[in-house]
């Protein structure tokens, strides 16, 4: 009976230090070579024009990930004139994530989007800027 106690000592042992082992490889591999991009946005800038396919999947996916890494961030979606339900869907999103702001721009207005993005960069924030228009506008073509 004592070599049986002994035996699973050893046994406990040497999986506690195996994964050890394994996890301060990971570590040393993930610093080493983890270097890749990550997602280091405060601020998700996404303009949109009929963008009702792709919008809600942008949207769900940054905030998922940076609940996930404990960071809240804030997106903010400037509408060229949409005319068909993305900005239905950005206000249900509206209700879901309270950091999102919509602002809505003429779709002419290219200059304004300039304008409006550097007048946010004046803060420390790190912004990252997705135009989507041209996403859907390609699949639209290629359906009929």
């Amino acid at each position: 009976m004592n070599g049986q106690w002994v035996l699973f000592l050893e046994f406990l042992v040497g999986g506690i230090v195996f994964l050890l082992l394994v996890h301060f490889i990971l570590k040393f591999f993930g610093k080493r070579f983890g270097r890749a991009y990550r997602n280091k946005a405060d601020h998700l800038v996404i303009i949109t024009g009929n963008n009702q396919q792709s919008i809600e999947r942008v949207v769900w996916s940054y905030y998922f990930w940076n609940r996930f890494r404990g960071n809240p961030g804030r997106i903010t979606c400037l509408d060229m004139g949409s005319l068909d339900d993305t900005l239905i869907i950005l206000q249900k999103l509206k209700q879901k994530y309270p950091g999102l702001r919509i602002v809505k721009i003429d779709a002419t207005a290219e200059d304004a989007i300039s304008e409006w993005i550097q007048s946010q960069e004046q803060g420390k924030e790190k912004i990252l800027v997705i135009d989507l228009r041209e996403i859907d506008a390609s699949k639209e073509r290629y359906l009929a």
